[in-house]
């Protein structure tokens, strides 16, 4: 069986690039294979995502702009995933990034309260959950795992084969759905390539 972890901007162009890659490879192989989502918001993602969509970080505005709706899209995935499970929360999180980076929708309220109605989640419940002091415990959990695996940059994506003790490997940026699928097939692929050991 492989453990998937894939850290993300929750907002990234390239974050939600490298989800629907993963999660193709994943449909295709025929040995198990489960993924966490790992949504991470710091200061290095957001310039990076800035720089990718072509804006400059020195635009206080457009930072702001950025930065807050980076801030609260991971908030929103966090109080999904307390309330309602890492189902919907994933797909929260997909939902939203498919309507900013494909149809270059702005984060509003409006577009929020749209994602979480298609999602049959009761809004006044989310508020709730959005509002409780175990979020930042939610969040706090993510940073250490990213710090346990020395992940700064999103994405980035950890694979395991749970079937081979210590067998593992690290991609930073995009990976593409043929590189996954090669190493979801032949775990000899991850034992040759590199050696993480999960503590």
């Amino acid at each position: 069986m492989f453990e998937v972890f894939l850290f993300v901007n929750p907002i990234g162009i390239r974050c939600y690039e490298s989800e629907c890659e993963i999660m193709a490879a994943i449909d295709q192989t025929s040995r198990k294979a489960i993924y966490h989502f790992v949504p991470l918001a710091n200061m290095v993602g957001i310039r990076a995502d800035m720089r990718r969509r072509g804006l400059s970080h020195t635009n206080l505005m457009q930072f702001n702009e950025i930065s807050n709706a980076t801030f609260s899209a991971l908030h929103d995935y966090h109080a999904l995933k307390l309330s309602v499970g890492n189902k919907k929360a994933r797909r929260y999180l997909l939902l939203l990034q498919a309507e900013i980076n494909t149809h270059q929708a702005h984060y509003t309220q409006a577009l929020k309260r749209s994602l979480i109605q298609q999602l049959d989640v009761n809004f006044v419940q989310f508020t709730t959950a959005r509002q409780s002091r175990f979020i930042e415990q939610s969040m706090q959990k993510d940073v250490d795992l990213a710090q346990k695996f020395k992940v700064i940059n999103t994405p980035t994506t950890v694979i395991f084969d749970c079937d081979h003790d210590e067998s593992g490997i690290i991609f930073e940026g995009c990976v593409r759905r043929e590189e996954l699928e090669a190493i979801l097939t032949d775990h000899q692929s991850i034992v040759e390539t590199n050696s993480l050991h999960l503590l």
